[in-house]
């Protein structure tokens, strides 16, 4: 089968498409295209010279449980070039609220509340009054139906309110479940080990050791990151495989038009050359294939995304509260910290160095982006939360505006998702795949938007 395939979107989506489309079809055309200037999207990583690699962020590679999409994840490195996280240590994740780091659990843990039995009592109550996710239009009625009154009011609402700066009616479902808040945790070890046996209860409350969760609860799924730090590294290594298997990389060019003929994609226009196509794989999710099909769209967003500032650090000490933590959530009213991610507890690169290596992750709207000094403010909290004790601990700061922002999951914004789902849906080009995030409704993670990219893929 001789094919010219034409793949949008040179981030992880689109490396992996171009990867198995090139190797499937070796008497085929393969033409990655993206209008950034370097591969990578968000796998990509700022380089400090002898500070090293810092990442945009918290990322790394999950596993996904499907074999074919895992083995070309897997093969972007040699195997000695990837530590592998499994276990309990796959993905250890806490959580600062309340004037302190939690580092037990990343759901909310309310053993010592005073009103922990009615939280309890409250979320049982509701098990058999749980519908369908797609039902629920926001967060405020998903977690009401799943929790209750008072744990959602006194918890959970407050919490999105910190990370969003929406309230919950004006939050869409999937606001809850970007970050972890679909459990909470209450019981004891032993309770734990009763309820593990009820599968409605079981969807409720969370293990209060992250380390003791039981050997047939844990994730069959392993993560990967680069045995030497920087997801730019796996980047690298897939541009390098690209190019070695005969695709066409075009990098800081945008599509300038689509031609179409009847309900076939013909070709495409790349800075004045045309670029033959018999197969279109866009993965740029459904707002931008839209856009990329119709340059007169504009979608109706009802809210801005967040500006998104990485804070990289590093300092001449380990923080004791940090413990093993991959990182953390900030869920503390009034920190515009929303992510602390520890390098030296999963890189085996730093794990023994006498430095320590992390970074912060800050969600800022307009006015607090154009006000804030961030490095100071980076420091401020840093030290309210007892990662840092002193400023003079930090032998390195630099932040960095990321050009992606992060998109509101607000119940507006997901219906001009809907709106673009449903346009691509009107479109009639039949030799075209959408893949990417929130092509599909809910479709978020990195996992979950390569399956189901794959699962379209096999089927050409």
């Amino acid at each position: 089968m001789a094919n010219d395939f034409v793949v949008v979107g040179a981030g992880i989506s689109g490396i992996t498409s171009s990867l198995y489309l090139s190797k499937k079809y070796p008497d085929s055309n393969v033409t990655l295209v993206d209008s950034a200037s370097s591969m990578g999207g968000l796998l990509r990583s700022f380089d400090y010279g002898p500070w090293g690699l810092f990442d945009y962020g918290m990322h790394n590679i999950s596993a996904t449980g499907n074999k074919l999409v895992d083995d070309i994840l897997i093969s972007l490195l040699k195997s000695e070039e990837w530590d592998v996280l499994e276990g309990n240590n796959r993905d250890l994740a806490g959580i600062y609220i309340s004037d302190r780091l939690q580092t037990n659990t990343p759901y909310p843990d309310v053993r010592a509340s005073p009103q922990r039995d009615s939280y309890v009592s409250q979320s049982t109550s509701q098990i058999g009054l749980h519908q369908a996710e797609n039902i629920h239009r926001s967060s405020r009625e998903y977690f009401l139906e799943r929790f209750g009154v008072q744990y959602c009011q006194d918890v959970l609402f407050p919490i999105l309110r910190k990370t969003y700066k929406k309230d919950e009616s004006d939050l869409a479902p999937l606001a809850g479940k970007l970050i972890p808040l679909g459990r909470m945790c209450a019981h004891s070890e032993e309770e734990m080990a009763l309820i593990y046996n009820d599968n409605g209860l079981r969807q409720l409350f969370s293990c209060p050791e992250q380390r003791n969760l039981p050997e047939y609860l844990i994730p069959d799924r392993k993560c990967y990151y680069p045995a030497k730090r920087g997801c730019q590294r796996v980047v690298d290594s897939a541009e390098e495989m690209l190019r070695d298997q005969g695709v066409n990389i075009i990098l800081g060019q945008p599509i300038d038009s689509i031609d179409m003929n009847g309900s076939q994609v013909a070709s495409i226009s790349v800075a004045g050359k045309t670029i033959q196509c018999s197969q279109l794989i866009s993965t740029l999710g459904a707002v931008g294939t839209v856009r990329l099909l119709d340059k007169q769209y504009i979608p109706q967003f009802t809210d801005k995304p967040f500006h998104v500032y990485v804070v990289n650090i590093v300092s001449n000490s380990k923080p004791a509260i940090v413990d093993d933590l991959h990182y953390f959530f900030c869920y503390q009213q009034g920190l515009s910290t929303y992510r602390v991610t520890f390098y030296n507890n999963f890189c085996s690169d730093v794990k023994d160095s006498d430095l320590f290596y992390f970074n912060m992750e800050m969600l800022l709207n307009d006015e607090e982006a154009a006000n804030l000094d961030i490095d100071s403010r980076a420091l401020k909290e840093l030290m309210e939360m007892n990662v840092i004790q002193n400023e003079k601990d930090v032998t390195f700061i630099q932040h960095e505006k990321l050009p992606y922002g992060f998109p509101r999951p607000t119940v507006g914004n997901m219906e001009a998702f809907d709106a673009a789902r449903d346009t691509l849906n009107s479109i009639k080009a039949d030799n075209m795949v959408v893949g990417g995030v929130l092509s599909e409704p809910d479709l978020f993670f990195q996992g979950d938007v390569l399956s189901s990219l794959f699962d379209k893929l096999v089927k050409l």
